[in-house]
């Protein structure tokens, strides 16, 4: 069995209407194997129908053509042009109901189709479409006045969730609200939701969930930007309830380093990671610009070690490995243990 994927279908129009010459529309697909492996540079018979209602619908145009797959297994073709077997392709009304493009394909190049793919025509192929704008254009159509100039819109304004369309009768406002939970204004775009919003998820659990396309590890970037000396790029979190209040921000500066902040003030550092080193600042002032000289760095606070039997591990330059701990009496004691 052979599998056929297709590219683009008829939405590449290649046809004049005004200069007469015939529509027609693109379509491609790549043609392969049942080991997955392309069919190039051979001949395969196609039969290509026009379905309008629905993926069974009926035909209104059905035409075969025997094209040539290249190199890549890909197989071009223009859909209009091909041998007819019923139908008048330029004379499909598109604006009559939606529309399916059903390809059957042989891929020794005969008719015995073991192929069969059907696809829907998502929009309106609007070159093909264009006679009706036509007749619009021309006022053709019966719109019970014979004025051309008042089927022109000479503004179309959007002001948060109302629309206003201007032509020569006058204007037209249409509320858009019950579209989108998403209002501009000005410079500004905001939701009042009261839900939870999902990026990549149709089922967010918190106030915003980010899912990266591919899941779990994919990657989703925040860009800070080009970052002077002066600037720190902030993610901030702030909870309230009642009276009560506590906040918090991680600052990223262009020293290469994440600054842990336990309010909005830059001086009230809590902790400070230096991302080229891998060191960590606790309880440092100003270490957004300060180097910190070793891997924990602790100032103005103890290292609190609550369980007794743990301790300090080092290692020596043998690469031996001691971990110190201290008895009840207050006393140090240096074990020699297998290095984790």
């Amino acid at each position: 069995m052979k599998r056929i994927f297709t590219i683009a279908a008829a939405l590449l129009m290649t046809a004049s209407l005004w200069a007469q010459s015939p529509e027609k529309m693109s379509y491609q697909a790549v043609v392969r194997n049942s080991s997955n492996a392309l069919v190039a540079s051979t001949a395969v018979g196609m039969q290509i129908s026009i379905l309008q209602g629905g993926p069974t619908g009926s035909a209104v145009y059905v035409e075969t053509q025997t094209p040539s797959t290249n190199v890549n297994g890909l197989v071009s073709l223009e859909i209009g042009t091909g041998s007819i077997v019923s139908g008048v392709f330029n004379t499909i009304d598109w604006a009559n109901g939606t529309y399916f493009i059903k390809t059957e394909t042989d891929p020794t190049g005969g008719t015995t189709y073991t192929i069969t793919g059907t696809s829907q025509l998502m929009s309106v192929p609007y070159a093909l479409h264009a006679k009706t704008a036509e007749n619009v254009t021309n006022d053709s159509v019966n719109d019970a006045d014979a004025d051309p100039s008042n089927e022109m819109n000479t503004s179309v304004v959007l002001n948060g969730t109302t629309l206003a369309t201007t032509d020569g009768a006058g204007t037209i406002t249409t509320d858009l609200s019950s579209l989108s939970n998403w209002t501009v204004s000005g410079n500004n775009i905001y939701n009042n939701n009261t839900g939870n919003v999902g990026i990549g998820t149709s089922n967010p659990s918190s106030t915003l969930e980010i899912m990266p396309n591919g899941g779990i590890g994919a990657t989703t970037l925040l860009n800070a930007g080009n970052l002077s000396s002066s600037v720190a790029h902030q993610f901030r979190a702030y909870r309230s309830s009642g009276n009560q209040h506590s906040e918090g921000e991680i600052r990223l500066y262009n020293t290469n380093k994440f600054v842990f902040t336990s309010g909005f003030n830059p001086n009230s550092e809590v902790m400070t990671i230096e991302l080229s080193t891998g060191n960590v600042g606790i309880g440092q002032t100003n270490t957004a610009y300060n180097s910190i000289n070793s891997k924990l760095q602790v100032k103005g606070g103890d290292v609190y070690i609550e369980d007794i039997a743990n301790g300090v591990i080092m290692k020596s330059p043998n690469g031996q490995c001691w971990r110190t701990t201290v008895d009840n009496s207050g006393n140090l004691i240096t074990t020699s243990i297998t290095c984790p």
